[in-house]
């Protein structure tokens, strides 16, 4: 008995010791599942995106002390052991408290504060504030603050916090390889960063090399590759965000969700890149790659060093060949057919089988929601035909819940700011730079061929170009709304092939589409597709007005 009962005590002391480890593991997963949903929900939804590691290399033993090394590499590394560790910014360190103590008392920074911790452009008010009391408010934490903008405006009268950036050209990633492009005066561009915890820059890319340097706290990078431009809904070529994507990554791409009912394309995007920086971390990003940044800290400080990318450089040879094209001396219908032309040819060399895939997505996902809701505008005010409506929308943007919406204040008569050009108040630094922006690809290439005309032909087409811009502008922007499909009219398959049946304008055409895909084609496959939906766009914007586009796309374009 005493055996049979030793056996039975022991037998249950085993049981109750396994129940005891089984619900001791269920307390572990608990509290494993809670950690991660704590940490989910700190860090945002972004469900059914998967988001993996980028690799972290030695400034030394992997890139040979190179900062062109790290371009090679054509994707996002973080660098440990950079030469900033040597950097006063670095040593002293800098630190909050540190330059407000150091920074000049005339150094004023103009800072962004929100109630939401989302910066976008044209989001808030800009502040002008003391370094000290800026940071006494960043520190405070009692609203979402953000500030970026050249070291030497936020510290030029502080001589010692300047020095304390030590040689930004230890990054410059320039390809020495190719000097004729680019201008060998212009060097790198460095910037201060500065954001409060959770300040988040939405998701956009940048057309230079750049090397973000965290000096103090942490920031998380979500990063997309350029062939996502179609997945994450990139904005248009004249819009002030056009560098930046429509979509608000944190509400997810599960399918079935409202975000992607909203971007169905959205559905594709299944993964993403992320890096955590933390301080002396260097993080290289290469032109055109999409990021989302994050504030982790109370205060989070970095310097980035942005540097021409011979990419994006060489589209300068792209731009700067005339088109064949004769402004002066075709119809408007025949310039139009011919333009069809040579833009199917031009993409056809570039996509091959995807080129009308490469166009479809451009009006899908980058014109699509934003004109549609015009249409709805264009209704809804009584305008059926949408006559003067595109000169109302000040603004146009993709909220919230995923309908494009317009703000209600007027135009702006001296600008014309336009659902192309989305223009908040002139006053602030989005709208200054954007108003550039706009000017300066006006005043660009792709240039319509005017070299074989006299020159008093000449001087009539450029007079007929600002009577264009000041007059009436009925070539350039129809009064009507262009909903009726009013150029398929001009573009038809038989109609474009009767105006280039002669076989020396189609060699000439085709000559010159030649020279233009071969830079595209020798760049990333995402940057090319995002380039030469640019550089179409451009060519169109000087035929039709910026506004006529997507209109022009969509009819006689997507065959």
């Amino acid at each position: 008995k005493g055996k049979t009962a030793s056996t039975g005590t022991n037998s249950q002391d085993y049981y109750l010791s396994i129940m005891n480890r089984a619900f001791l593991l269920l307390l572990i997963a608990a509290a494993a599942t809670t950690t991660t949903q704590a940490t989910q929900a700190q860090a945002g939804d972004y469900a059914g995106i998967e988001w993996k590691p980028i690799e972290r290399v030695d400034w030394e033993k992997d890139l040979g002390g190179a900062a062109s090394a790290a371009t090679k590499l054509q994707r996002p590394v973080i660098i440990s052991n950079a030469p900033s560790e040597q950097w006063g910014a670095r040593t002293k360190p800098w630190t909050p408290e540190f330059l407000a103590k150091h920074a000049a008392p005339s150094a004023v920074l103009h800072a962004k504060i929100s109630e939401s911790r989302r910066f976008g452009w044209g989001c808030c008010k800009v502040h002008r504030l003391s370094v000290r009391k800026f940071f006494d408010q960043l520190e405070r934490g009692e609203r979402h603050m953000y500030f970026s903008g050249p070291v030497s405006a936020a510290f030029g009268k502080s001589g010692g916090l300047m020095q304390d950036v030590g040689d930004v050209n230890v990054f410059d990633a320039r390809e020495t390889d190719h000097p004729e492009l680019g201008d060998p005066e212009s060097g790198t561009q460095n910037i201060l960063w500065i954001g409060s915890k959770g300040a988040l820059a939405p998701c956009h890319h940048d057309s230079m090399h750049n090397f973000y340097v965290q000096l103090h706290g942490r920031k998380r990078f979500r990063m997309f590759p350029p062939e996502e431009w179609k997945h994450l809904y990139l904005y248009p070529r004249f819009h002030l965000q056009h560098r930046n994507v429509q979509v608000d990554l944190r509400k997810g791409v599960e399918a079935g969700g409202d975000n992607v009912r909203a971007f169905p394309k959205l559905a594709e995007l299944s993964s993403g890149f992320e890096a955590v920086l933390e301080p002396g971390d260097v993080l290289y990003l290469p032109p055109l790659w999409f990021h989302e940044v994050e504030s982790l800290s109370s205060a989070a400080i970095a310097v980035n060093v942005w540097s021409p990318s011979f990419n994006v450089e060489k589209m300068n040879l792209a731009w700067e060949q005339d088109i064949p094209l004769d402004y002066v001396n075709w119809s408007r219908d025949k310039l139009l057919a011919i333009t069809t032309f040579y833009v199917w040819t031009l993409t056809d060399m570039v996509g091959g089988k995807n080129a009308s895939g490469i166009l479809w997505d451009a009006v899908t996902t980058r014109y699509e929601k934003l004109y549609t809701s015009l249409d709805a505008v264009a209704a809804a005010a009584g305008d059926g035909d949408g006559e003067g409506v595109i000169d109302r929308l000040v603004t146009m943007e993709v909220g919230a819940d995923g309908q494009a919406t317009a703000s209600s204040s007027p135009a702006d008569p001296t600008t014309g700011s336009t659902l192309g050009a989305r223009q908040p108040e002139l006053t602030t630094p989005e709208a200054l730079q954007h108003q550039d922006y706009i000017e300066r690809i006006k005043s660009q290439p792709p240039f319509i061929d005017t070299r074989q005309l006299e020159s008093d032909a000449r001087e009539q087409w450029e007079k007929e170009q600002q009577d264009l811009e000041h007059a009436d502008r009925s070539y350039r922007r129809p009064k009507r709304h262009p909903k009726d499909g009013k150029y398929k009219a001009v573009c038809r398959p038989q109609l474009v092939q009767e105006s280039v049946r002669t076989a020396e304008l189609q060699d000439d055409l085709k000559a010159h589409a030649s020279r233009v895909a071969a830079v595209f084609m020798d760049m990333p496959y995402g940057m090319a597709e995002i380039y030469i939906v640019h550089y179409v766009e451009d060519l169109l914007a000087q035929l039709l007005g910026e506004d006529e586009v997507y209109y022009f796309l969509k009819q006689c374009l997507l065959y």
